[in-house]
């Protein structure tokens, strides 16, 4: 007997340009471009590669100069600017949801009515051929 191959799953290369860490980061990108989160991935990845270039020294400084700048209100402007963003995508979200499943739930109309439409013009022809026959 044959192995059934399972249909949509691939095998992961064990060598190549695209193993490890590299693959990691390619999973995480095509997934954030699926859902429509790419800025927010770009984002922490680019923090990311910062943090990792930094020495540690400065990235101990750094993090204390936020919590400070924090503390005093000074990045409140920013919290608030990235709640808005992320409020705004939400929603955005949300409402293109809502318009699929109205343009489906209207291309179910359409296409019940004109089956409906189709079934009452064939119905018609029928008719006509009927009468047609009668008077020849």
């Amino acid at each position: 007997m044959t192995k059934k191959k399972k249909k949509g799953v691939k095998p992961v290369p064990k060598e190549g340009w695209c193993t490890g860490v590299s693959r990691d980061i390619k999973e995480v990108l095509k997934h954030s471009i699926d859902k429509g989160q790419l800025l927010p991935a770009g984002f922490v990845l680019s923090l990311l590669l910062l943090a990792v270039k930094m020495d540690s020294p400065d990235i101990k400084e750094v993090a204390l100069e936020v919590v400070s700048l924090t503390a005093d209100g000074s990045l409140l402007g920013w919290g608030i600017a990235i709640v808005a963003i992320v409020a705004g995508v939400r929603k955005n979200k949300q409402l293109r949801m809502e318009n699929d499943k109205e343009c489906d739930r209207v291309g179910r109309i359409k296409t019940e009515l004109q089956k409906k439409e189709l079934e009452t013009i064939e119905a018609d022809i029928v008719t006509d051929e009927k009468t047609e026959e009668k008077e020849s």
